[in-house]
């Protein structure tokens, strides 16, 4: 009998773009059918983990984008035969790379404990380096950490992942494609009581 599964795609050699100072994202689906031949009475034998789908990007074809999806038998070698990839290529866009520096700034939500105040806030490092596609990295107008200050009423550090935001403040979310150096930032924030007191005014001469 002729059957099929869906095998993720893998993508090899994409350093052959970035030396070229190119990234790359796969046009549709990042999944292949694997058409195959088995004997019925082993049919259900048969798992997707047993295919291997992969394109590798040194024999991208420019005019077209597009490139052959090969596939290797894994396991069950001995009840497969004529596994082959339908479609048989896969569509890869490719986009110019860009690296942008972006200072980075805290964002504090939730309110501290009565009487305390943020004094300092230092973090380490003071910016990161982004890199990826360039219409993802546009869509980035800074950079940040955010932490839940509810209640604090003493100093805090730890660690905290950058946050992309856009020109209005929002938070966004942009590809996988996207990276920034380093993951983590470290953080020191710097907590103080205070105490609201009465000006008195004492009036003198005429």
């Amino acid at each position: 009998m002729t059957d099929t599964v869906e095998v993720p795609v893998e993508i090899i050699n994409s350093d052959v773009l970035t030396k070229n100072n190119l990234t790359y994202a796969v046009v549709g689906k990042s999944t292949t059918t694997v058409q195959y031949e088995v004997k019925t009475t082993n049919a259900y034998r048969i798992r997707s983990s047993d295919f291997r789908a992969y394109v590798d990007l040194a024999e991208l074809y420019d005019v077209t984008g597009s490139v052959q999806v090969k596939i290797e038998v894994l396991n069950n070698k001995e009840l497969i035969s004529n596994a082959e990839s339908r479609p048989g290529v896969v569509r890869i866009q490719t986009e110019e790379l860009q690296s942008k520096q972006f200072s980075l700034i805290m964002n504090t939500y939730g309110n501290l404990a009565e009487d305390y105040a943020v004094n300092k806030a230092v973090l380490t490092p003071d910016h990161v380096t982004v890199e990826g596609p360039t219409s993802q990295v546009g869509l980035i107008n800074h950079v940040g950490i955010e932490l839940n200050v509810n209640g604090l009423e003493s100093s805090t550090e730890g660690t905290a992942e950058p946050v992309f935001y856009d020109a209005n403040g929002n938070e966004i979310t942009v590809s996988d494609r996207v990276s920034v150096s380093p993951s983590e930032i470290q953080y020191n924030l710097e907590i103080s009581k205070v105490k609201t007191l009465p000006l008195d005014f004492e009036v003198t001469g005429t």
